[in-house]
């Protein structure tokens, strides 16, 4: 039992040493090369500037801006795609101004089919959809600024999530979309100029 025990430790150990930091452009010159050569657990961090691509994540990292949103922008290369598709569990995303998902099914940020993974002090602008939840769970969107967007913040099949002390405003639609979704938080939220959140959860 020792021995097993033992064992764990060390794997765990050795799991945290291998964790890297990389930045972007210093190590890679694009979030999404970061991203494919990034292993579960690593940390990207974005320096200050403008990035136009899509950002396809499918491990488990944390990708942040290194100054905040005022000062790192991730635009979409092609508008009839999300920004920021997260594929993955346990993706942290943090930090960014994002702009112009324009399809009608594009978000800021797409969370499909994730799990524990957080989204926080972003700002979310020009898309079909600020932040786009669907079939993901236990997702935390905090600080996020919808603004512009036709819907801010949508849930679609998506239950035992926090959406807490965000902004929504301007959003064509509405604030806030929550369909077949179930056992949410939806707490101290700041809408403006459209005053209502639309529950169909049939």
């Amino acid at each position: 039992m020792k021995s097993i025990l033992a064992a764990m430790l060390l794997l765990l150990l050795a799991s945290v040493a291998t964790a890297k930091v990389v930045y972007v452009p210093d190590n890679y010159p694009t979030i999404q090369q970061a991203v494919n050569a990034a292993s579960d657990g690593d940390t990207i961090v974005i320096r200050d500037g403008v990035y136009i691509e899509n950002i396809k994540i499918n491990k488990s990292i944390i990708i942040k801006s290194e100054n905040g949103p005022s000062n790192c922008i991730v635009e979409a290369l092609d508008t009839n795609k999300s920004v920021f598709n997260i594929l993955a569990d346990g993706v942290r995303l943090e930090g960014f101004t994002i702009k112009n998902a324009n399809c009608r099914v594009c978000a800021g940020v797409l969370l499909n089919n994730s799990s524990n993974s957080a989204i926080a002090n972003c700002i979310i602008t020009n898309s079909s959809m600020g932040v786009c939840l669907i079939r993901s769970s236990n997702i935390s969107v905090r600080q996020v600024n919808a603004t512009n967007d036709i819907w801010g913040f949508v849930l679609w099949m998506s239950n035992s999530s926090k959406i807490v002390r965000n902004v929504a405003m301007n959003n064509a639609k509405g604030a806030i979309l929550l369909y077949r979704s179930h056992s949410n938080t939806i707490l101290t939220n700041d809408v403006y100029n459209k005053l209502f959140w639309w529950y169909r959860n049939i």
